[in-house]
């Protein structure tokens, strides 16, 4: 584990130095090069991953979606596991290379034909897997690799790697990631990832190991998973200290993201019962000069809401397509009884507010909020600042796409 930490280590000192060297990229129009893959970090081999893995398809090419299955990591006396996934091509009428994505279902998902299906109609390579060793009809694989129940993901940390669920997720996201990299029309240059819920955990992880990602989104998932006050505290509850502390450890996001380079959108709720807001709040500062965030009080936890929420396909346009950006918050000042910020923005901003909470309730998911209007004045937006007993808070702004943008979370406990 020291090992490990130490190859983080020089692998964040490498690219800032090389990033320090290059003060006139912007100004030559050079794009920096991707950082190396490294040859390991935490239980995982970057490098090794990065090689496209063996597949073979299911069903016919004129096939609008297409089924595969490809090679995972080995599991008890499988040599290797069979991963079952999802890919279209770009269905909208674009022609040469199109960007991709890799799509990352949550808790209780499977692999969802119809979220390819979605990201194809918006001229995109896409690519959805199944992470709990089950193949089209939810069923059971015979030489799938672990389900994804609590056990698998948490108590089996004192199994063989090989048998620990959080092991084999991240790696067959990174396989997908490289397969659909080396598929015909793929622009290499331009690839994301979407996560919902412990796909946006996985994602967390992937971020910081895989270079290659043009940008991420992260709805709802994080890192600390450890931080009390959300239902996976009765997970930890199971685990010994030294368990605990391995878990953390090996498996954390937080180990990994400090090595993400690309851009990350995180869309979250502050009463979410899993991934609270302080969990989030540590994860994303972690990447803060790369993170946009749209954040709401309320926000339901469902795999529909966390991949359909429209900042998502903004946020990747802009950086894949050069489309109309999201708007950011910046410059945030409390005093003198309000809370201004500067909004940065090429469309039109239709309101803007201000929510706190003063509830200091664990789980978070049963705190109250208040959200008060907020004044938007040309590049401007000033709320009534918050109580000074109040725990957290956060500004918003909407704008006439109706897309939800915000500040980070402001966490005064």
């Amino acid at each position: 584990m020291i090992y490990n930490r130490l190859v983080r280590v020089l692998y964040l000192l490498v690219w800032s130095a090389f990033l320090a060297s290059c003060t006139n990229i912007e100004s030559q129009n050079i794009t920096p090069p991707t950082p190396a893959l490294a040859s390991q970090l935490g239980p995982w081999h970057p490098k090794e991953l990065a090689k496209p893995p063996a597949f073979r398809w299911l069903n016919s090419d004129i096939d609008p979606v297409r089924q595969l299955i490809y090679s995972g990591p080995s599991y008890g006396t499988l040599s290797a596991t069979d991963v079952f996934a999802y890919y279209a091509r770009p269905s909208n009428g674009a022609m040469g290379k199109r960007p991709a994505i890799v799509l990352v279902h949550g808790g209780d998902g499977y692999a969802f034909k119809d979220w390819v299906q979605l990201w194809a109609s918006r001229g995109y390579h896409a690519i959805a897997m199944d992470l709990g060793g089950n193949g089209s009809d939810n069923q059971r694989l015979a030489k799938g690799g672990p389900s994804q129940n609590a056990t698998e993901k948490f108590t089996s940390i004192t199994q063989p790697q090989d048998q620990q669920w959080v092991y084999h997720a991240v790696a067959n996201v990174m396989a997908a990631h490289s397969l659909i990299r080396s598929l015909p029309d793929v622009d290499t240059t331009r690839t994301a990832m979407a996560g919902v819920s412990w796909g946006g955990f996985l994602t967390s992880i992937v971020a910081g190991l895989d270079p290659r990602l043009s940008a991420a989104s992260i709805s709802y998932g994080c890192g600390y998973l450890a931080e009390p006050g959300g239902l996976f505290d009765q997970n930890f509850g199971l685990l010994t200290d030294q368990q605990r502390s391995q878990w953390i450890a090996r498996y954390d996001p937080s180990n990994y993201l400090p090595l993400a380079t690309t851009p990350v959108l995180w869309l979250a709720g502050a009463t979410d019962q899993y991934f609270t807001p302080v969990s989030l709040g540590k994860s994303s500062g972690l990447v803060a000069e790369n993170s946009q965030y749209s954040l709401r009080p309320y926000f339901r936890h469902s795999q529909n809401d966390g991949a359909n929420a429209p900042e998502i396909e903004i946020f990747f346009n802009q950086i894949l397509f050069g489309g109309a950006p999201l708007a950011t918050l910046s410059a945030e000042y409390l005093g003198f009884g309000v809370v201004t910020a500067k909004v940065l923005a090429k469309t039109r901003i239709n309101n803007a507010s201000l929510s706190y909470t003063t509830d200091k309730t664990l789980p978070y998911e049963l705190r109250k909020w208040v959200t008060l209007p907020a004044k938007v004045d040309g590049t401007s937006i000033t709320a009534p600042a918050p109580p000074a007993d109040a725990t957290i808070w956060f500004l918003n702004a909407v704008d006439e796409r109706n897309t939800i943008v915000s500040s980070a979370y402001h966490i005064i406990q």
